[in-house]
């Protein structure tokens, strides 16, 4: 997937930036250290295996709070529907760190992410690319 969109095909460890160095990003296992990760044109590709779940965390760097619109697949995580940057995110004060463990299912549960096939995704399932 890397090559198909013309990223370095090197692994990184640990987190990465987002929003021009304001948000520290990672995924993890429920259990372990932090993912390894390529990036390709501009996108950030997570390295998992298929039916492993993970969470995502996110730490604002910035000196003022930041509201996050985060997808998984193209699917925002609070909605469950087509990302876009007119839906409203998770809000996260100044210095200070969030962790998404899943999709939002109502305001007290949620549905764990996990790694799949492509063709098994979550945004496949829902009509997407």
């Amino acid at each position: 997937m890397v090559a198909m969109l013309g990223g370095r095909t090197r692994l990184h460890s640990g987190s990465f930036m987002l929003a021009g160095d304001r948000i520290e990003a990672s995924m993890e296992p429920f259990y372990g250290s932090k993912m390894e990760w390529m990036e390709a044109d501009g996108k950030v590709i997570v390295v998992g295996q298929p039916g492993s779940p993970y969470l995502i965390r996110l730490k604002n760097r910035a000196n003022t709070e930041i509201e996050v619109v985060v997808s998984v697949d193209g699917l925002d995580v609070i909605t469950s529907k087509a990302a876009n940057f007119s839906n409203r995110g998770y809000v996260i004060p100044p210095k200070s760190s969030i962790t998404i463990e899943g999709f939002r299912k109502n305001a007290d549960s949620v549905r764990s992410f996990l790694f799949s096939r492509v063709d098994e995704s979550q945004a496949m399932k829902k009509g997407g690319e």
